[in-house]
């Protein structure tokens, strides 16, 4: 390969992750199934590299990576045997397939010296967001849609994600990747193009009146200067650390009462801010706990939350999640599940504590820090623009453990391009599926009758087919069609 095309490689896997969170996210975040079709596009790449011999061998640490995203997507397609929601089961299977593929295609389109294209990719798109959000918030005048039902959304900048706290965590990510980047960066230019975004991700994540993103904004922030400063005195760094441990076991026991008592937030604006409340969360962890207890060894089946709250649940609100990847994962995949998660989450970190020479690692440590903390109270997996930034990070970390860029074989080359081939196939049949299934909620019964055909384990065209039935009031055939979705959903 000339030196040209070498360096085409090394930007491949930034712009593709700039790309993705950029469609995501202005896709109101990627919430919505329909919006999966994205799909397509990692595993395209990843089959033309394996076909064209340009797939890089991962190192073991990506592999194992990778090899824990491969394991939580099976388990989680697996739970919907005993799943008590078995559409929402393959749904949640299907989103692990995007970031699943996202992260396949940054580990095998990389090279050595696609790092700083990937975070800088990232901060590229999250800067975008942002200024689109920004405008928004100060010409438009959209109303917020059907993401979130939290209590004063109208007034938090939310666009285009469409949840505030979502947008919330991307600014957080986009200042500690702005402060990393241009810590790191060897020319005075480029430090001071990085540093002119941190008025501009600030603005954001005031405006968003997040509380938990400027928490994980700090924490993240502590991740990035920890590991700047490894190379200083270890009684300093310990002294330092231990200072911060009494001050936030202090604060944790002065608002612990608060932030569980009042189940919403009555504040608006950026009085929010200086409220103590949990906005529920309390309440949504303790539901999840209890189908801990109730389903210790195998939970209650991926994206069965939903039907948990409403079954447990203390308060007349809805709540599709329980504001915790961690314990809403275990509480549905349970113990394996929670392992497998852990251990695709945790390897980046693990890698990052050993490079600490490293100052790219610390630009890339100090983002992936803050989403790990805010995805551990809000819903950042169920948003794809959050997460693939954060996976985009998460491989950049990874990639300090190659040391040089070998082609795989032509019998795992062979095997991969037509692996991720088939994905492609199935991922399209999905996306019909989902597309079909979108209409026939707009009021296509023609929809709901092909999505029936496309997703035949999915009860929600039958539910959809009766909800027409009993509008004209044909009560018996709604009847018959609501019974054939009671059946299906479990």
């Amino acid at each position: 390969m000339s030196e040209a095309s070498r360096l085409r490689m090394e930007h491949v896997p930034g712009l593709l992750a700039g790309a993705l969170v950029l469609v995501l996210g202005f896709d109101e975040g990627g919430f919505a199934s329909a919006s999966w079709v994205w799909v397509v596009v990692p595993l395209m790449l990843v089959a033309g590299a394996f076909f064209a011999g340009l797939a890089a061998r991962p190192s073991p640490m990506e592999l194992w990576f990778l090899g824990a995203l491969a394991g939580l997507l099976v388990w989680t397609l697996v739970s919907s045997i005993w799943s008590l929601d078995p559409t929402a089961s393959v749904l949640d299977g299907e989103r692990l397939l995007l970031y699943g593929s996202s992260a396949a295609a940054f580990v095998l389109l990389a090279r050595p010296g696609s790092r700083p294209g990937l975070l800088v990719g990232v901060l590229v798109a999250v800067a975008v967001l942002c200024v689109a959000g920004l405008a928004d918030a100060a010409v438009g005048d959209d109303p917020i849609g059907a993401v979130t039902d939290d209590p004063g959304s109208d007034d938090r900048l939310a666009e285009p994600v469409g949840y505030a706290n979502g947008m919330a965590v991307l600014a957080a990510m986009g200042r500690l990747l702005a402060i990393g980047l241009a810590l790191a960066a060897p020319f005075r230019g480029l430090r001071a193009a990085c540093l002119l975004l941190v008025p501009l991700f600030l603005a954001t994540l005031y405006l968003t009146y997040s509380r938990g993103g400027w928490l994980a904004l700090a924490l993240g922030l502590l991740a990035l200067l920890a590991l700047r400063i490894g190379s200083l005195d270890r009684r300093i760094v310990l002294g330092a650390c231990a200072v911060l441990l009494v001050a936030v076991t202090a604060a944790g026991v002065a608002f612990a009462r608060s932030f569980a008592a009042p189940t919403a937030t009555p504040a608006e604006g950026a009085e929010r801010l200086r409220t103590l409340s949990g906005s529920s969360r309390a309440d949504y962890w303790r539901v999840a706990l209890r189908a801990v207890e109730d389903e210790p060894l195998l939970g209650s089946g991926s994206g069965s939350y939903r039907r948990l709250w409403y079954r447990n649940r203390s308060e007349p609100q809805p709540a599709r999640d329980a504001h915790s990847l961690y314990l809403e994962t275990l509480a549905e995949l349970g113990p394996l599940g929670l392992v497998l998660l852990l251990a695709a989450l945790g390897l980046p970190v693990a890698v990052a504590v050993g490079a600490r020479a490293d100052p790219l690692a610390a630009a890339a440590l100090g983002p992936y820090v803050a989403f790990l903390a805010h995805t551990a109270q809000d819903w950042d997996w169920e948003l794809p623009a959050v997460t693939v930034a954060a996976l985009a990070c998460a491989v950049a970390l990874l990639l300090s453990t190659r040391r040089q860029s070998a082609p795989l074989g032509r019998v795992p080359s062979l095997v991969g391009g037509t692996a991720a081939l088939v994905l492609v196939v199935l991922a399209l049949t999905a996306y019909a599926g989902n597309r079909e299934l979108a209409l026939a909620e707009a009021g296509s019964e023609r929809s709901a009758r092909r999505a029936a055909r496309l997703q035949p384990w999915s009860s929600e065209p039958w539910r959809v087919l009766g909800e027409t039935q009993l509008e004209r009031g044909e009560v018996e055939a709604a009847r018959a069609l609501v019974e054939v979705a009671v059946a299906l959903a479990g």
